[in-house]
């Protein structure tokens, strides 16, 4: 089932990939502005050019927020409602599955991608490694244990994602993404989703970066927002039932535990990208 889901979403992308379709693309006039005063909103930029606007600008998906101003955020989650499509993919690194995104498909044809990660350096997968051998090896799992937490964001668009797509279409022979699960929302998702996002306050508050990639091989790019949700911090590998630690998968996990399950307590990310699969029933594409 996911693989004909797979091959129809790939395929949706291609044609905007072909089209250069710039229906995603954010008020770029209101991310400058945002840009222009990082000073005081923590924004970072990694293309140091003076006008933005000039840019070309592509994306495959929409982020969960824009800007209705400076101040204040645009929504966009709060247009997603019960009977829209809910895909996990996962994105594949040289170790295999390393990241897992939400990607949102409504009624209206409208994409939304979603990821939860770190800002800032990252884990050092040896540490990691070593300590998680070391928890196995003692058995304490009656004890919370963490390794090399960092602050967390939701990426989004998610900017992994969008990437691994691009590679996707260029280079077919390889396997840069895979869908895990494919589902139909219904309310109770839709509350718990939205629940948690109206959580996050305003830009100033919450906004952390804004990211500017490059296509590769193209003069167009695509931008990322690093939105942080105070009650979480990023933590790939962690033993133990505080929620406020967690990665990738555990942030998709607990949003729809009743369409995925990550186990994963011997992989170097616990919960495992790699593991997730879909426990609810598949949904049908067309």
């Amino acid at each position: 089932m996911t693989d004909h889901c797979q091959k129809l979403c790939i395929e949706t992308f291609r044609k905007k990939y072909e089209e250069k379709n710039t229906s995603n693309v954010p008020d770029v006039s209101i991310v400058t502005k945002m840009i222009n005063s990082r000073t005081k909103t923590k924004i970072r930029i990694n293309y140091n050019r003076e006008n933005l606007k000039s840019f070309n600008y592509f994306s495959f998906t929409r982020g969960l927020f824009d800007y209705k101003t400076e101040d204040t955020f645009t929504r966009n989650y709060e247009t997603i409602k019960a009977g829209d499509m809910l895909y996990i993919w996962q994105c594949i690194g040289k170790e295999g599955a390393d990241h897992l995104v939400g990607h949102i498909v409504t009624k209206s044809k409208s994409e939304f991608s979603f990821g939860y990660g770190y800002t800032g350096k990252g884990w050092l997968e040896k540490k990691v490694e070593k300590h998680a051998a070391e928890k196995i090896k003692k058995k304490l799992l009656d004890i919370v244990y963490y390794v090399d937490s960092n602050e967390g964001v939701i990426y989004s668009p998610d900017y992994v994602f969008e990437y691994k797509i691009i590679m996707q279409l260029t280079k077919p022979k390889f396997n840069f993404i895979n869908l895990i699960a494919s589902a139909v929302l219904i309310e109770k998702d839709i509350i718990l989703f939205q629940d948690k996002l109206r959580k996050i306050t305003s830009p100033q508050e919450s906004l952390t970066d804004v990211k500017i990639y490059k296509v590769p091989d193209l003069d167009m790019y695509y931008i990322s927002y690093f939105i942080k949700l105070k009650e979480l911090m990023y933590c790939a590998w962690s033993v133990g039932l505080d929620k406020r630690y967690t990665n990738c998968a555990g942030f998709l996990e607990t949003l729809f535990g009743d369409i995925i399950s990550c186990p994963g307590f011997t992989s170097k990310y616990s919960p495992a990208p790699k593991n997730c699969k879909q426990i609810a029933r598949y949904a049908t594409c067309t």
